[in-house]
């Protein structure tokens, strides 16, 4: 939404090339953009263009969609609370105030009939205190029944590793026996039945006489081995019934103590219920007297949350219409202060006709005063500068002038200067098909209002270039070209002589 304009922009008001003193292209006609950023730049130079005050018109129409919101808002909301009857915000304070009593003095009661039941109880608490020892005992019985019963579901997969190992030891003993790794019958060399099998006699072979440094059936005694294992299983065993027996007595014991607690827990809700029978229905109508109260206070609460939600959106109206009525005033204020855009252009328009006529514009007020319209578009002989032919040059350099010489008298933010190239274009036989613009007094004129307006101006600047100036200002000649590289200056730029 926003289109800055550059330094660039704002030399279209600084700058008159020969190019635009031609019957084409002076206002950028072909370019519509180009030509809008111009009559912007126009705006803004003579504050007509307020961004400001567009802002300010912007929050004030944003600030009025937000009253109305808000008004309908309010209105719906008054609505509900009439429909509804609620009551207002002071019955509501008495309401309160009203229940806030009742439940105090349903405390007080509630208070008294408690102290009461527990008068009425005051030897329950050595049955309680029975009761809670009964409980812990139960407890601690149940916890030491649980501890043994997990402690003889470890033992007896236990009991079956050994039971296993003692069975594969009495296979390894009859495998022993039954392949028995000397029983050689026969001389493996004269192929003669041996007197008596071979054996190991203090480690020593008696088939071939050597002596062995270890005896193969010393690293292992599988009989000590089934033997040690026996004596395990049955250290265990006995461990085993011993852990069995405790869980049978834990197991009676926590019978016992689960029955003394129900005992003493019956006992202890028979006599508290026989003894506060006559006050539990009284206590039971206080009670319910309190929460009916409570309900009356929540919906009461509701409806103050409603009144003060209206009270709200009362105070954001009231700050709303505060902020309009201030940004309402800025405008006027600020619109006091700005200029009119028609003020603006019957001010240039009114210099711009005085400039041609000084200047011996030919019929100059025919069909119509010289004028700008609103898009400051110059208009002579009534129509539009690029209908009236060649002539129109002398017409874009007036109005050029105009808005020039307007900012620099009444101190607006232009830069100061204005380049003029060629202001005697289209006023020389060759170009103007109208004999009256060749009336040498138009070109002495326009060139006696320039160097008489810079004298009463001398905070403005202008620089002509012209090919042949009058006599009237060779005093004002600052540099004069020769157009000849033999010669120089040959021009702006010395060396571009191409």
């Amino acid at each position: 939404p926003t289109n800055l304009m550059s330094f660039r922009d704002l030399m279209w008001l600084c700058y008159l090339p020969n190019r635009r003193l031609d019957n084409q292209e002076l206002l950028f006609e072909s370019d519509r953009i180009k030509q809008y950023k111009l009559q912007q730049v126009i705006e803004a130079l003579f504050d007509i263009a307020d961004q400001r005050l567009t802002d300010l018109v912007d929050q004030l129409a944003r600030l009025r969609t937000e009253h109305h919101d808000l008004v309908a808002e309010t209105k719906s909301l008054e609505s509900f609370l009439h429909e509804s009857h609620t009551p207002p915000r002071p019955e509501i304070d008495t309401r309160r105030a009203a229940i806030a009593s009742e439940r105090a003095v349903l405390a007080e009661r509630l208070a008294g009939i408690e102290g009461k039941m527990s008068r009425a109880t005051s030897y329950a608490h050595e049955l309680r205190a029975q009761f809670a020892a009964a409980r812990e005992r139960s407890l601690a019985a149940t916890k030491q029944l649980r501890d043994r019963r997990a402690l003889l579901e470890r033992l007896m997969p236990l009991r079956g590793q050994y039971a296993e190992d003692e069975r594969k030891l009495t296979f390894v003993g009859e495998a022993r026996r039954l392949f028995d790794p000397l029983n050689v019958m026969v001389c493996p060399s004269c192929l003669q039945n041996l007197p008596e099998p071979p054996r190991i006699d203090d480690s020593c072979c008696t088939l071939c006489g050597q002596v062995l440094l270890e005896d193969p059936d010393s690293g292992f005694d599988v009989d000590g081995e089934r033997r040690a294992t026996n004596e395990r299983m049955r250290h265990l065993d006995r461990y085993i019934d011993e852990v069995q027996d405790e869980v049978r007595l834990v197991a009676a014991t926590v019978d016992g103590a689960r029955l003394a607690e129900q005992r003493i827990e019956a006992e202890l809700n028979s006599r508290v219920a026989t003894d506060l029978s006559p006050f539990v229905h009284d206590r039971e109508i206080l009670i319910t007297g309190r929460e009916h109260l409570q309900a009356q206070d929540v919906v009461l609460d509701r409806a103050l949350e409603s009144h003060e939600a209206l009270d709200r959106r009362k105070t954001d109206l009231s700050k709303l219409e505060a902020r309009q009525q201030a940004l309402r005033k800025e405008l006027d204020a600020r619109r006091k202060d700005r200029p009119e855009k028609e003020q603006v252009v019957a001010d240039l328009s009114e210099h711009f006709a005085d400039l041609l006529r000084v200047w011996g514009f030919p019929k100059v007020d025919e069909d119509g005063a010289p004028r700008l319209d609103e898009d400051f578009v110059p208009w002579v002989h009534g129509r539009p500068y690029r209908e009236v032919g060649s002539s129109g040059a002398l017409t874009l350099l007036a109005w050029e002038l105009a808005i020039f010489e307007r900012a620099v008298e009444e101190g607006l933010p232009h830069p100061g200067f204005l380049v003029i190239d060629s202001p005697q274009k289209n006023l020389s036989p060759d170009a103007v098909g109208d004999t009256d613009f060749l009336d040498p007094k138009i070109v002495e004129s326009m060139w006696s209002h320039m160097a008489r307006w810079c004298e009463n101006h001398p905070q403005a600047q202008l620089i002509v270039v012209d090919n042949t100036p009058p006599a009237l200002v060779v005093d004002h000649v600052v540099i004069r070209f020769s157009r000849d590289p033999a010669q120089p200056p040959y021009g702006l730029i010395n060396d571009e002589t191409g």
